[in-house]
Order: C-alpha cells, then structure tokens, then sequence
C-alpha cells in the first residue's frame, strides 16, 4: 500500500474483494464518480493501475500524490483557488 496520511488511516492500494453485492471493481471501473465511493477512506484504484503505475515508481522511493478533486476539474479547482 502507499500510505497518504498514516495518522488518519488513509492508503492508496487496489481495491479489495469485498463483497459479491458490493461489485467494487465494477463501480471503480464506471464513467463517474458517484458510484465509486467504495471504502472508509482509502483510495481504491485497479490491481493492474496498482501494478503498473503507484508500485514501480514508489516502491523503493519517497515521493509526491496528488489526489485531484472530482467534483469539478483539476483547472475550474485550481482557478478557484489563484481567485
């Protein structure tokens, strides 16, 4: 896992099983985000994003994540923000 804030508990790792009913690799796998909220927190992405992306770049090194707002789009947020 990629830990983002050990104190709170918060992770970026792929999504877990769960349960049948929960259909979490689906609801990742969907064109928006409403249904995505599938977890206490964490940030689930894709065993093969996982794979091929988050753990060779920091599996043996320190870095940065930016997790991006999804109610609006990166640009419209940070507009804001420089207001």
């Amino acid at each position: 896992i990629l830990l983002i804030d050990y104190d709170a508990s918060i992770a970026l790792h792929p999504v877990v099983k769960g349960q049948p009913i929960e259909r979490r690799a689906e609801r990742l796998q969907s064109p928006t985000a409403q249904d995505n909220r599938i977890s206490f927190g964490c940030i689930n992405v894709p065993l093969a994003f996982y794979q091929s992306v988050v753990s060779p770049v920091f599996g043996k090194t320190n870095g940065v994540v930016y997790i991006l707002p999804e109610a609006s789009s990166a640009q419209g947020w940070f507009e804001k923000k420089l207001r």
